[in-house]
């Protein structure tokens, strides 16, 4: 970076170079977040003093410690703002390993700067004077879940909030969502099937004539049901295959509207984020999110 900015331009008549190869490097990284810091461990410098290398080895050895045990007791505790940063802590082992990693970064970044709010994980970005707490809360944002690797933190809020209702857009034409039919459908119809089956053994298994008639209709009710179960199941199948076909189509937009939402709340977590002016468009954009399940976008509080 310094030899990208001493060769922007000649130096010469500079009063104080130092000063110049500031600005140039300021507006070469202007845009640029900073890189994820590594573990301490491999941040330790080699000082050329053997015992203060040592004790510098100890030191940043026992930071990382800490980082794992903040890890480690937010799932345990599961205080409100690892829940709002990274969800609920899986159930399966890999998984869990990978969320107290990320619990970790962020819990030792508000352990470092003594951030204490309930409410966001990492608050704002601090400025850029401090390169440290810079690098660090950059560390702890990578470890937020982000969408599809989609970074929009140079994106201005008004830019955000267009891209997160981008999505509305899209739904105002997508097919219905038919999942839950679809699957109560299919169980319905090896209900049916498997007590269709029951009583025509039950119907075999009997000599009484009258138990005989009664699992004849049995069964032929069963078979009635079984045969109207498949075929809503079909048709559900269509329409599901459509939906599938939707939300592939309109899967980078979702994307980008997720990501700008979730990148709004990080900047204003008490801020109402709807700013919709319309009651009726607002209600009718609200209602439609319950039953939707490709559209993850929450009501705001």
């Amino acid at each position: 970076m310094l030899r990208q900015a001493i060769a922007a331009r000649s130096l010469t008549g500079a009063r104080d170079i130092a000063r110049v190869l500031d600005a140039r490097v300021r507006r070469l990284i202007e845009h640029r977040p900073a890189a994820a810091r590594a573990t301490w461990a491999d941040q330790v410098p080699a000082t050329g003093d053997p015992e203060l290398d040592d004790y510098l080895a100890e030191l940043a050895a026992a930071m990382d410690d800490r980082a794992i045990r903040i890890g480690e007791h937010a799932a345990r505790t599961r205080p409100s703002w690892v829940i709002e940063a990274l969800g609920e802590c899986p159930a399966d082992p890999a998984d869990r390993g990978h969320w107290q990693q990320h619990a970790a970064a962020i819990g030792a970044y508000r352990e470092l700067y003594g951030y204490d709010s309930q409410a966001d994980a990492i608050g704002p970005a601090p400025a850029m004077t401090s390169p440290e707490a810079w690098a660090d809360w950059h560390t702890a944002f990578a470890a937020l879940n982000q969408i599809g690797g989609i970074d929009l933190r140079e994106v201005s809020d008004s830019q955000l909030r267009l891209r997160r209702h981008s999505f509305e857009r899209e739904l105002a034409w997508a097919p219905p969502y038919v999942a839950d039919e679809l699957r109560l459908a299919r169980l319905q119809a090896r209900t049916a099937w498997e007590n269709a089956i029951r009583s025509e053994h039950g119907e075999r298994a009997t000599a009484d004539p009258e138990a005989t008639s009664r699992h004849r209709e049995l069964a032929r009710t069963w078979h009635a049901l079984h045969a109207k179960a498949t075929g809503m199941a079909v048709a559900l199948a269509d329409a599901h295959e459509t939906r599938r076909r939707w939300a592939a189509l309109t899967e980078p937009t979702r994307n980008m509207a997720l990501a700008a939402d979730l990148e709004l709340r990080r900047r204003h977590p008490n801020v109402p984020l709807n700013t919709q002016t319309p009651q009726g468009r607002r209600a009718r954009y609200r209602s439609r999110l319950p039953r939707c399940r490709f559209c993850l976008l929450k009501p705001s509080a």
